[in-house]
């Protein structure tokens, strides 16, 4: 097994059991009824090929058991995500999580059939071959398998069809600019969302019916029937009972979080021990081994400890397993808990956690060249920001660093759980940043700054948001972050503070726009992914609905005094901009992008933008992720360290780059 340092192809060819930057919530794997075996989809990206293998395979549950593949998974599909009631691609991978039947002897999955997302079946032995057993034009959504076995319960969005044949009529006469148009969207109009349906589709005679009420509440795992009101969350034990959280004070969203089941006579109970934050309950699980509950909170500075718990009615919570990891997905399996999980310098796997001792057995690892020695060394700070709020972020240093040695600096944003892999969106390697001799400070963003004032009555977000437009406050919150982690990296003689770094996509790159505008000379290169929180990208581009959306919480006009934007928008300051700026965005963002490019070439500042084709505000091809990768890489290593790849094909990049130079 090789001890070289993990490479930009290394990252991007990691095998993906579900995807780290999923948001969907889905669990990535699914345990058999008898609980011996778990099934998953088990994906790994080529860049060569520009594509993805997927393979949906069974494991046992055992030690050293090795996975067998039984189908192949299809091509990638991306979600398309309902913002401001408009379907919109977003890039981040759709889960294909499979489904056991009953009985254990099929799986049910998601894969493309004619470019359309269907359910399809195969035997768990792999003896027979996969068939679909949906059709139409409307994607799958999500399903399950009916209770008795003998029908698939699926969500699909209505009357898709005749709005895009509604929408090829309305483009021969001119389609209305009205709010389909915007962020992240072509010069035409995006579908409108739909009520989701859901149906029943009988396996062996293959009618569609709609579905009852319980197979709507099994298909989408809520309650329709004994939900308490007020009720945030709520499941259902296997004998009935439920268990839900709720807000202390219903119309307060800061409101203290409660916890709550219903006993075996009908009573109400409340865990007295059991008070949370708004955001700090993660998961509830009825306990199969009694009649209490286990549940995922989290705890510690600034949150980034997650504790499993096990509460029985009566007693006092008691603690199962503390990590800073994460653990994601997770199941009950008679007196474990299977989780997939992840930690700064390992990828994500498989393990068994023991219920009564917390301690955890490897079930499978897809990646075992990926070793903790191939990686940086990872050391976890903690510090406080202008607004109080805890801060946490990983400082990776190269494992080679000699001893005081001053090294450059990259900050990388916004979440730093999990493998460090290159940040939220996955373009900055941070790892391979380690190995080129960098230090990198991983950062996690504070909550929003209108969580720093306690008496907060707010109802709702957009109650509370307008207070985070004000005078830029959520930017300085974030702001104040990434200061406070440069003063301890100062402190410490860690980093040159003349060669600093900064990156992000969306929100990342939103603060590294108001850094490098507020701290123009705290900067010596910068690196964003989306583009551009900026005047007219805001307010004009951006469509009429989000520039409403933006007019609501309290941002300025694009027209007259343009004042307030002084402190925000790269085009406003351009003339006196100075620290290089590399923009790598998708060709659906490029029109947000060109105020700020364009402002900063008329002035003649060190500005270059790459536009990558057929993408979204997550960039999923595998081409594309490689070869950010490596600009961003080369980028750094010009400004920050004054070196250049010797590789020919990079001619052309390197000469416009000297010519940036002052």
């Amino acid at each position: 097994m090789t001890s070289q340092p993990v490479t930009a192809g290394d990252l991007v060819r990691l095998r993906d059991i579900g995807f780290s930057n999923s948001i969907s919530g889905a669990t990535p794997f699914t345990v058999d009824p008898d609980g011996r075996r778990i099934a998953f989809m088990l994906t790994r990206a080529d860049p060569v090929t520009n594509d993805y293998c997927q393979q949906l395979a069974t494991l046992e549950l055992r030690p050293g058991a090795r996975p067998q593949v039984i189908a192949d998974g299809g091509a990638l599909s991306v979600v398309t995500q309902d913002v401001r009631g408009i379907l919109i691609p977003v890039g981040v991978p759709r889960s294909a999580t499979p489904q056991w039947s009953p009985d254990g002897r099929w799986l049910a999955f998601l894969k493309q059939r004619e470019g359309v997302m269907q359910v399809w079946r195969v035997a768990a032995d792999g003896r027979e071959a996969a068939r679909y057993l949906t059709t139409g034009a409307a994607e799958v959504e999500s399903f399950v398998w009916s209770k008795s076995g003998d029908a698939i319960l699926y969500a699909t969005r209505a009357g898709l069809e005749a709005q895009k044949q509604a929408y090829a009529q309305e483009a021969r006469e001119g389609f209305t600019y009205d709010e389909r148009f915007g962020l992240n969207r072509a010069l035409e109009p995006s579908m409108r969302s739909r009520k989701m349906v859901q149906l029943a589709l009988n396996i062996a005679t293959g009618e569609t019916r709609v579905a009852t009420t319980d197979e709507r509440d099994l298909l989408t795992g809520s309650l329709s029937d004994g939900r308490p009101a007020h009720a945030l969350s709520a499941m259902r034990g296997a004998d009935g009972r439920i268990a839900w959280t709720q807000r202390q004070d219903p119309a307060r969203i800061l409101s203290p979080v409660e916890l709550w089941v219903t006993g075996r006579d009908g009573q109400r109970i409340k865990c007295d021990a059991c008070r949370f934050d708004h955001h700090d309950l993660e998961r509830i699980w009825w306990d199969p081994a009694g009649d209490g509950l286990l549940y995922f909170v989290r705890e510690g500075w600034g949150r980034s400890e997650l504790v499993l718990y096990r509460w029985v009615p009566g007693n006092v919570p008691r603690s199962i397993l503390r990590t800073e990891d994460i653990l994601t997905g997770c199941q009950l399996s008679a007196d474990r808990m299977l989780c997939a999980r992840e930690g700064s310098t390992t990828p994500r796997h498989l393990e068994s956690i023991d219920l009564a001792r917390g301690t955890s057995q490897l079930l499978f690892d897809p990646n075992p060249e990926v070793t903790p020695a191939r990686l940086g060394k990872v050391e976890r700070l903690h510090w406080k920001n202008a607004a109080g709020f805890e801060i946490f972020g990983d400082l990776i240093l190269p494992r080679d660093r000699k001893r005081d040695e001053k090294l450059p600096l990259i900050i990388v944003q916004y979440r730093t759980r999990g493998f460090l892999r290159g940040g939220t969106g996955d373009e900055y390697p941070i790892h391979v940043f380690a190995a080129r001799g960098y230090a990198v400070l991983s950062v996690d963003r504070p909550p929003p700054y209108f969580e720093s004032i306690p008496e907060g009555s707010w109802s709702s977000w957009n109650e509370a948001d307008p207070l985070n437009q004000e005078n830029w406050n959520d930017r300085r919150n974030v702001l104040s972050a990434i200061e406070g982690g440069v003063q301890l990296l100062q402190a410490r003689g860690v980093i040159d503070p003349r060669r600093i770094g900064i990156t992000g996509l969306s929100e990342g790159a939103t603060s590294t726009r108001f850094a490098l505008v507020n701290r123009p000379d705290m900067f010596a290169a910068a690196a964003i992914s989306t583009c551009c929180f900026d005047v007219r990208a805001m307010m004009v581009y951006g469509g009429t609905a989000v520039a409403e959306e933006r007019r609501r919480a309290g941002f300025p006009s694009a027209f007259g005094d343009l004042s307030p934007w002084k402190s925000l928008a790269l085009s406003e300051n351009a003339a006196t901009f100075h620290t290089p700026l590399l923009i790598q965005v998708a060709d659906a963002e490029t029109v947000t992008a060109l105020e700020t490019f364009m402002a900063l070439r008329e002035f003649k500042k060190p500005v270059d933008m790459y536009v990558f084709p057929g993408e979204f505000h997550n960039k999923w091809q595998p081409a594309h992720r490689l070869a950010i990768y490596d600009r961003n890489l080369d980028w750094f290593d010009f400004w920050l360290r004054q070196r250049e790849d010797a590789d020919q094909a990079k001619a052309a990049q390197y000469a416009r780059w000297r010519k940036l130079r002052p």
